[in-house]
């Protein structure tokens, strides 16, 4: 939650008609959440574990991500067999000159050979640089017990690698029903983000990412689905991974342009703990909550867990693109209650 691009602050009126931004960050984890994360990646640990297995299972996923690769270095091996078999495994060359060529094989490169991989969490956003298309969909209930869809929710959109460690995401507006309210539909806010990856390192070189951010959004549809004015929101993002497990978070703080009495200014800290078993199962716990500084929430906060699981990276037979599925389930468990729960689902298809 990803991505992935980061969560669109989404305004909305609850009962009492107080707008309020849906953003998140982290706050201690209740002790017998711990207690369950920690025995549950342990029991994966000795399900799992093997000597040497670190090693063998960067190789073994990342092949995943090196087809295109071999394609390239296929094609540049001349008339041979062996390289045209090699080629025809991957996509449609169109020649080494032509500028599409060149872009997606330099940004495979950037992604699969020079950072970790793990697949972005569904909220939290990750170090890495990735490019693929996402579909996010959530349901959502507020404590008035108002249920309401979001579709094309935040984090639908896209992301393309453009640069050694620059990419950029376009995110459409949401169109959500019953925000605040029955009968209240409408379009959310676009959004859009450059990514700079500062630092970074593939399973056998060191495991970990450093990234910073600065999203962008742009109220398109009417308040109260959209926040109704436009929001810069710088993020710092890091990851490490230790074999099978990695730990995403990120911090950033919501700057909105105009009505600040009214969506507050909040600060946030996400967490992702991430474990890869059986190669394509990642069973994930994400931790966060949302402070206001000021607003009508001034001083309070809100803790969220998030417990979830992706299925990826799957890829499609005879090409080099790869499909992820993810299923989360958002619960509010301190007040102010702005949402009691959520079920979020996530498609994404790897390019």
């Amino acid at each position: 939650m990803a991505t992935a691009l980061v969560a669109t602050l989404l305004r909305a009126a609850q009962p009492g008609g107080r707008p309020f931004g849906r953003r998140t960050i982290l706050a201690p984890v209740p002790s017998p959440w711990l207690a369950v994360v920690v025995g549950l990646v342990c029991l994966l640990w000795l399900v799992d574990a093997r000597s040497g297995w670190a090693d063998v299972e960067g190789a073994s996923r990342r092949q995943y991500l090196g087809n295109w690769l071999e394609a390239v270095e296929g094609g540049r091996g001349g008339a041979g067999s062996s390289g045209a078999t090699a080629a025809s495994a991957g996509p449609v060359r169109l020649g080494p000159h032509f500028w599409i060529d060149r872009w997606l094989t330099h940004s495979e490169i950037a992604r699969s050979q020079e950072q970790p991989i793990w697949p972005a969490a569904m909220v939290t956003q990750t170090p890495r640089l990735e490019e693929y298309v996402q579909y996010s969909q959530g349901w959502q209930q507020s404590p008035g017990g108002i249920q309401s869809t979001q579709y094309a929710a935040p984090f639908t959109g896209m992301k393309n690698i453009i640069g050694d460690n620059l990419a950029l995401a376009l995110s459409p507006p949401m169109y959500a029903t019953n925000v605040g309210g029955p009968g209240i539909n409408g379009f959310g806010d676009a959004a859009a983000f450059l990514k700079y990856r500062i630092a970074s390192a593939n399973e056998e070189n060191g495991n970990y990412a450093v990234s910073v951010l600065l999203l962008t959004e742009a109220p398109i549809g009417p308040v109260p689905v959209s926040t109704g004015a436009w929001i810069f929101d710088p993020f710092f993002v890091v990851g490490k991974g230790w074999g099978h497990f990695d730990i995403q978070s990120g911090v950033d703080v919501a700057i909105p342009t105009g009505l600040s009495s009214q969506l507050g200014t909040p600060a946030s800290l996400r967490v992702a703990m991430q474990y890869n078993w059986l190669t394509y199962l990642w069973p994930t716990l994400e931790v966060f909550s949302t402070y206001w500084a000021n607003g009508p929430y001034s001083g309070e906060t809100q803790v969220v867990l998030m417990p979830e699981l992706e299925i990826g990276y799957v890829p499609i037979p005879g090409t080099h693109y790869m499909v992820v599925l993810g299923v989360g389930y958002e619960i509010a468990v301190t007040e102010p209650a702005i949402f009691n729960h959520a079920w979020d689902l996530m498609f994404r298809f790897y390019y």
